[in-house]
């Protein structure tokens, strides 16, 4: 015996278990739904197709995207196929809002020869990717490309909540004591050196320093002069055959010589007195280094006392209604 039909190609696809209008109802719907509410939708018209079935009806879609379209404004996003492992590209016309193109992957060879088929395209809108990026770069660089409006929302709201935060002052973070590296505490240590002595002293050893400097840059004897408003006899008295140390006191030249010993002591995380005393040992009294690193606990004394209170109060406003990040995003 023999069995053998004919095929009816004008009702459904051979070996086929569903006529051509079924399986149209079903991608219709599955276009519009997910595949769990497609399916039960579908059992409504009396059609029974499992989700798995739905999706893979929907894959079909995409198995001969066309060689050339005529839109020149084109969106592209990726979406995974399997998540984590498999992803996947879709190419929408962004005239009339439908799919033109679903891609096997989204910076590989299909992507690449979708879009060196298609030279026309003029616009193309895009999230951040780095894939799509360099695929548009490569193959048609001329095209206008276009950032989409959620990405550049969400970056940007992204990036001003936690400022806005810290201008609320919400931030629960407490704040580390801030010192001055090396270079700056030797800085501000040579500062205070130099302003030792008497009005008369510190005059002179200013323009000691200020001649030294402009005759390094080049300036003659009578310009250095010219610039400091004084006469040229008395500039070339201040710094010929004369070293800085004619111009010190006692307790100057004894500072200098620990002024890079203290600055890396402070910049360890020492910085008051009393621990510097003790640090330096009999090296150099107290009473010096109070009066050489001055200006220098003054200025961090007041960041360090900004810092404990800044600390203290997270407590107390732990205890106040916080403005949560949604209602600072409702305001953008």
């Amino acid at each position: 015996q023999k069995i053998f039909c004919e095929p009816l190609s004008f009702l459904a696809r051979r070996y086929g278990r569903r006529s051509y209008l079924v399986e149209e109802r079903i991608r219709s719907i599955s276009l519009e739904l997910t595949s769990r509410k497609a399916s039960s939708l579908l059992q409504l018209f009396h059609i029974t197709a499992s989700s798995s079935s739905c999706l893979r009806i929907l894959q079909q879609c995409g198995q001969h995207n066309p060689m050339h379209n005529k839109s020149i404004y084109v969106g592209i996003d990726d979406f995974a196929y399997k998540k984590g492992k498999d992803y996947m590209s879709v190419v929408v016309d962004q005239m009339t809002h439908m799919p033109i193109a679903l891609l096997e992957d989204r910076s590989g060879e299909a992507l690449d020869n979708w879009l060196i088929r298609n030279p026309q395209i003029q616009y193309i809108t895009r999230d951040r990717g780095r894939c799509f990026t360099e695929a548009i770069n490569r193959i048609i660089p001329g095209v206008t490309q276009i950032c989409d409006r959620f990405h550049l929302i969400k970056n940007m709201t992204d990036t001003m909540i936690p400022e806005i935060e810290k201008i609320i002052r919400q931030t629960k973070k407490k704040l580390k004591y801030e010192y001055p590296d090396r270079d700056t505490a030797s800085s501000l240590i040579l500062q205070d050196i130099f302003n030792m002595g008497d009005v008369r002293h510190r005059e002179k050893l200013k323009i000691y320093r200020e001649s030294l400097n402009l005759k390094m840059q080049g300036m003659t004897i009578e310009q250095t002069a010219t610039h400091l408003g004084k006469k040229s006899r008395y500039i070339y008295k201040i710094i010929h055959n004369r070293r800085i140390g004619a111009y010190l006191n006692e307790q100057q030249k004894t500072a200098l010589k620990y002024v890079s010993e203290l600055a890396t002591i402070i910049s360890a995380g020492c910085i008051t007195r009393k621990i510097l005393a003790q640090k330096m040992g009999s090296k150099i009294s107290g009473a010096l280094i109070g009066r050489i690193t001055s200006s220098l606990r003054k200025r961090y004394q007041q960041k360090r006392k900004e810092v404990k209170e800044h600390n203290e109060s997270i407590e107390n406003r732990s205890k106040i209604q916080r403005v949560s990040q949604n209602q600072i995003r409702k305001s953008f």
